[in-house]
């Protein structure tokens, strides 16, 4: 398989599963829960470490979530160079220092100065 047609199922899964998860919050979303999302919200947007490091993770997720599911349909010949994504995106140092980042912020401030 051509590397666009990877592409294409990859962009068509993303946004299949992007529509499920839409579906799904907009199902099981509860008043005080989203008052209680807007403050975190607030608090988190003033850092703007905080923004980009949650770009960074939400954009590789929706990629691996693309991913996943074009793996759940691909024959096994087509899976490996979609296996071999995955493990690029995960494996990326940016990925790597958002996903510390949103879990201990001052945590990885620290372990960037040194």
């Amino acid at each position: 398989m051509v590397e666009g047609q990877d592409e294409e199922k990859v962009k068509a899964a993303r946004e299949e599963e992007q529509h499920e998860e839409q579906e799904e919050k907009e199902k099981g979303e509860d008043v005080d829960e989203k008052g209680d999302e807007e403050e975190d919200e607030e608090e988190e947007d003033d850092d703007p470490e905080w923004v980009e490091a949650s770009r960074v993770v939400s954009e590789v997720g929706e990629e691996l979530a693309g991913i996943a599911a074009a793996m759940r349909r691909a024959a096994k010949k087509e899976a490996q160079p979609l296996l071999a994504r995955k493990r690029a995106l995960e494996s990326s140092p940016e990925y790597l220092a958002a996903m510390r980042y949103l879990e201990d912020p001052e945590a990885e401030r620290e372990r960037r100065r040194l």
